[in-house]
């Protein structure tokens, strides 16, 4: 079965090189007295409202990038490729049918098959397959929002600069972590409206040496995702 993608977390890119955005402290502080929960609050009503986005995430781990994930995503579609290792793995989920297409290695890597019949095939993969969830849940906004803005033991941080774009950022820790010792999340609002997410970086703070970015951008433009002109359709013998 599918082991579990990281945390979006394992964020985004800014540039040719993976890094920190500078946190060179801009003059004021757009939102005034509200508190980072009612900060996010506001972030969440404009993603809601916003309806789609396209947003890359990379990670680097010991000072090389490891992990790349592209998403295209709406409220009812999306389209995401992820590279790791010498896997390549592309998904397209509409409404609630979704189809891979991954080669031997991602076949490997992510889901523990080897030499599998389904190698560079679009798969439809049934609601009922064991990693029908585990594919399908970062892929649509509401389950992107949801990664995205629920941050806890938060703290704003002020105005940051983040990929040449004045920002506000909130720093929280990942609803299931241990504050201050596992991983800490920085996320970098734009100061005018509808104050939707700009950036979000990672740092792992034990265990590993690796940190995260990721950039969002193309709000509210429309998502097309198209089944493939043909496919197979997956049983659990040859994806278990």
């Amino acid at each position: 079965m599918r082991r579990q993608i990281p945390l979006l977390a394992l964020a985004i890119y800014a540039g040719l090189t993976l890094g920190l955005p500078n946190l060179a402290q801009a003059a004021t502080e757009p939102f005034g007295s509200r508190t980072p929960a009612q900060i996010l609050s506001l972030t969440r009503i404009a993603m809601e409202k916003a309806g789609s986005v396209h947003v890359v995430n990379k990670t680097s781990l010991n000072g090389t990038i490891s992990f790349t994930l592209t998403t295209d995503s709406s409220t009812s579609r999306g389209a995401q490729t992820q590279v790791f290792g010498a896997g390549v793995e592309k998904v397209r989920l509409i409404g609630s049918t979704l189809f891979i297409n991954a080669d031997s290695a991602a076949f490997s890597l992510d889901f523990n098959v080897s030499n599998s019949t389904l190698t560079n095939e679009w798969v439809r993969v049934p609601a009922s397959n064991p990693n029908y969830a585990n594919i399908s849940a970062a892929i649509l906004l509401p389950s992107l929002i949801k990664d995205t803005l629920s941050m806890k033991s938060l703290k704003d941080l002020g105005m940051r600069i983040f990929n040449g774009r004045t920002t506000v950022a909130i720093e929280g820790f990942p609803p299931n972590s241990t504050p201050g010792t596992s991983v800490v999340q920085t996320l970098y609002i734009a100061t005018s409206p509808p104050y939707l997410p700009v950036g979000l970086s990672t740092v792992f703070l034990e265990g590993v040496n690796g940190q995260g970015q990721s950039v969002f951008s193309h709000w509210g433009e429309k998502v097309a995702v198209r089944s493939p002109a043909s496919y197979v359709t997956a049983t659990t013998k040859d994806f278990p």
